[in-house]
């Protein structure tokens, strides 16, 4: 909206250019005149690449990024099956505290198999990746099954499967 109004501010303006000048009072005589518009002519650039940066800056603003990939603990593997449309789901659960934490992780129908690694009964562990964008899966022997993007890397457009 801001851009909007500074948009419109800057064809006003621009307007205002090309209509002859009012007078209040005696008549300008050619010096007044070029100075007017020199004025105006200097001051119309300046409001238009001021609308320009403005609306750049808004859409180039650094999104409210969330802290990356979080320590998570390490978790059994209960279940590993296909769903109806043909993707993969691996069921975790973690033990602690005395109580069950679980959680799915899924994969649309695709021709390799990403859950193909993973063994009911097996303890994954979770390992934040270098920039935070989501987790490396390892097994006991620290072998890796599979790359897990946070919600906010999976919501990027330029995510992709792994």
């Amino acid at each position: 909206m801001k851009t909007f109004v500074s948009l419109v501010v800057a064809c006003a303006l621009g307007a205002a250019m090309a209509l002859p000048p009012a007078y209040a009072g005696e008549p300008m005589d050619p010096s007044d005149e070029s100075v007017l518009y020199l004025s105006l002519g200097l001051a119309t650039p300046l409001f238009l690449s001021a609308s320009v940066a403005t609306a750049l800056s808004e859409k180039s603003a650094p999104i409210d990024r969330k802290p990356g990939a979080a320590a998570l603990p390490p978790m059994q593997v209960t279940a590993v099956r296909t769903t109806a449309d043909g993707g993969r789901e691996v069921e975790l659960v973690a033990h602690q505290q005395g109580k069950d934490e679980t959680s799915t992780l899924r994969w649309p129908h695709r021709d390799d198999d990403p859950a193909a690694a993973f063994r009911v009964g097996q303890t994954v562990t979770f390992k934040p990746s270098g920039e935070g964008g989501g987790w490396m899966l390892h097994d006991e022997g620290g072998a890796e099954l599979a790359f897990v993007p946070t919600v906010q890397a999976a919501d990027q457009a330029a995510s992709k499967a792994w």
